[in-house]
């Protein structure tokens, strides 16, 4: 299910597992930060949540936690799901109202607790060792604050179908698109300090944080 110029890069420079396959790299990290992921859900596909969840669930690095906030969905079975999840890792909020898509993952910030705070979408997935080569690149660069990492589209038929593969940090780039996007990753202690999610900002939300992150921190 993936195109032969991607599955070449995937078996010699890319991730440590394919697609469908198993992590069996062994890697042993001097620090293992906790990792919060925040994901607001309203409305969600429950079959793309529920895959969304699972690729959490999958993850090779163990010491994460997931904070999802329901923003007033009125659908039962979305929140049925979402009560179901008993993993002690998964913390979850229901809002009664609609609040919006800013505040939800402010909330969702504010429950989390790790040194480091990454944003997933509600439809998105992690490869088995995002977490894991976030964690390692945490590792290689110890005062480390933002990261970022290549991204792919899954098409209807699960087929891998637009890969982006991002440059190296570039912030004339950044002012004129947000190509950071996914999978981003924070310092949890600066994420904070700047209040988070502005409201007012919503479609371009994710570009207003990292613009506003990048203030606070050394280019280094």
């Amino acid at each position: 299910g993936i195109s032969a110029p991607l599955l070449l890069w995937i078996n010699e420079a890319g991730p440590c597992c394919v697609v469908n396959g198993d992590c069996c790299r062994e890697v042993e990290l001097e620090r293992t930060p906790l990792i919060s992921i925040v994901t607001p859900v309203y409305d969600s596909v429950l079959e793309y949540l529920t895959k969304t969840v699972e690729s959490v669930l999958e993850q090779v690095y163990t010491n994460w936690e997931l904070c999802l906030v329901d923003d007033g969905t009125n659908r039962t079975e979305l929140v049925r799901y979402l009560h179901s999840l008993k993993d002690p890792r998964i913390k979850v909020r229901i809002n009664r109202l609609n609040r919006g898509i800013s505040e939800a993952t402010n909330i969702a910030i504010h429950m989390a607790t790790g040194e480091y705070t990454c944003f997933l979408d509600h439809d998105d997935m992690l490869t088995k060792d995002a977490l894991l080569e976030v964690a390692s690149a945490i590792n290689s660069h110890t005062d480390i604050k933002f990261i970022y990492t290549d991204e792919d589209k899954i098409d209807e038929d699960g087929k891998l179908s637009s890969p982006f593969f991002k440059p190296d940090w570039s912030y004339s780039l950044l002012l004129s698109q947000n190509y950071t996007c996914h999978l981003s990753t924070y310092r949890s202690d600066i994420l904070k300090s700047i209040g988070g999610i502005h409201s007012g900002y919503e479609g371009s939300q994710d570009h207003d944080l990292v613009l506003r992150f990048i203030e606070k921190i050394d280019e280094k």
